[in-house]
């Protein structure tokens, strides 16, 4: 690395049971805070087969993560880290919901 860069580590919250209610995904949040972490990241998953098919890694019934929601619930609970989604699958939300600043092939 040159002189005068530094390297930043984010975190990647797991989307399944272990962080799909909020009490689990705020305390990987402001522990990840407390520890450094420059930043949060939440998957987005919405294609599960139903039933599962072998090499899906859950079942369709899982909870997971709705990333929006999440981190919108994190900012509330955190000061200064980072916070975005790993992937945002936008064919699912509608056109309007975008920032106005994103440009039309952002997704």
């Amino acid at each position: 690395m040159s002189a005068g860069m530094s390297m930043t580590i984010g975190l990647h919250l797991p989307a399944g049971p272990a962080t799909a209610g909020p009490r689990g995904c705020a305390r990987i949040a402001v522990l990840a805070e407390e520890l450094g972490y420059d930043s949060l990241w939440a998957p987005d998953h919405v294609v599960l087969p139903d039933p599962r098919v072998e090499p899906s890694p859950l079942d369709p019934g899982v909870p997971m993560l709705d990333p929006v929601v999440c981190l919108t619930f994190l900012a509330a609970r955190t000061e200064r880290i980072l916070l975005a989604p790993a992937a945002w699958c936008c064919r699912s939300a509608t056109r309007s919901s975008w920032p106005s600043s994103w440009p039309a092939w952002t997704c």
